[in-house]
């Protein structure tokens, strides 16, 4: 039988992973706005010197908080290939509608 304490520990990492979802969510609906705004705009669906500075930054901020900058690099690009996926998506739509 699993003690209270373990019980209690992975309830609150349950919670911190239901807002960890929850926030990818948002930041998501804000990149699919920036998605379409590309799309119509006709603007490059993916913009390298963003992507590294953002990595950087999120780099620095997981070094202050004793987290490995290689796993922050890589959870980053994952972010980052789903989101340029998803504005290629919206580009071709937007081609399609004109």
């Amino acid at each position: 039988m699993k003690s209270n304490k373990l019980l209690n520990l992975r309830e609150k990492l349950d919670a911190i992973d239901a807002k960890l979802i929850n926030l990818l969510s948002k930041r998501f609906a804000i990149t699919r706005q920036i998605g379409e705004y590309k799309a119509k705009n006709n603007l490059p669906e993916q913009d390298i010197n963003r992507e590294q500075e953002k990595i950087e930054q999120m780099q620095a901020l997981a070094k202050k908080l004793e987290i490995n900058k290689s796993f922050i690099a890589k959870l980053y690009r994952l972010i980052f290939d789903q989101v340029v996926s998803e504005h290629k998506s919206l580009k071709i739509t937007s081609l399609k509608v004109k």
